[in-house]
């Protein structure tokens, strides 16, 4: 990714995750963005890419892709043993079995719940081997926070898209049905809907199933608390 160079006396206060200690004059690499400091304090960044490329790494074995058998229709996550989370839209979207997509396997699966309004759809398949189950984050997280929303568009593998939390659930009220959504700048490509938007933790913030059209950078993603609630539903 290339940088862009700033020269100016600055100092930094960030709690971004890849800033690590104060030190005399040095230079600051945060996602492209490169501060060369000539204060007194600075701030060092330890390899603020190569964080995205193992977080990414480390969890796209739990994503996959969702359709039936003509091909597939969107993505999805591991949230349980034998529990696959994805959008609504795309499991109606399936004109013969459902079914879950990981590298040539394809797996039949069946549909436990779905919450409409939500936009959320929970499947159970038996996957093999069962990839590690995607922990869902305790809040949906801050405005400004960074994100990488995850996708298994064409079924041959994991695509990533980064940006930052752009508004909380509440901020936008038209249309009604993204009231309860977050909004998110990253990039919600088609084939990604039900993909998982994961924090720099690794946890799953949201889950991407909607953009505006015409609208640059208007993504919308369910709450990890919506998936909670749909996944307390199918157990009462």
């Amino acid at each position: 990714m290339p940088g862009i160079t700033i020269r100016a006396k600055i100092r930094l206060v960030t709690s971004h995750p890849t800033v690590s200690a104060w030190h005399r004059c040095g230079t600051v690499a945060i996602l492209g963005l490169t501060l060369v400091t000539c204060a007194s304090d600075g701030v060092r960044a330890v390899g603020a890419q190569a964080d995205f490329v193992a977080l990414i790494a480390r969890v796209s074995p739990s994503v996959v892709a969702v359709g039936d058998d003509s091909g597939t229709l969107g993505s999805g996550f591991v949230v349980r043993p034998g529990v696959v989370v994805t959008a609504a839209h795309v499991v109606a979207a399936a004109h013969s079995q459902v079914s879950v997509l990981v590298g040539t396997r394809r797996y039949p699966a069946r549909l436990l719940g779905s919450d409409e309004p939500q936009d959320l759809a929970l499947l159970q398949v038996a996957l093999e081997p069962p990839p590690v189950p995607m922990t869902l984050a305790a809040s949906a997280g801050r405005v400004g926070e960074w994100i990488v929303v995850l996708g298994n568009p064409f079924g041959a593998g994991t695509t990533a898209t980064i940006g930052i939390v752009s508004a909380a659930p509440g901020v936008i009220t038209s249309p009604a049905s993204l009231a309860q959504r977050i909004q998110i700048n990253a990039s919600v490509n088609p084939g990604n809907s039900g993909g998982p938007v994961v924090n720099t933790r690794g946890e799953v913030v949201g889950v991407a199933n909607a953009l505006l059209p015409g609208g640059q950078g208007l993504g919308f993603a369910s709450t990890a608390d919506a998936v909670r609630g749909l996944l307390a539903s199918i157990q009462k």
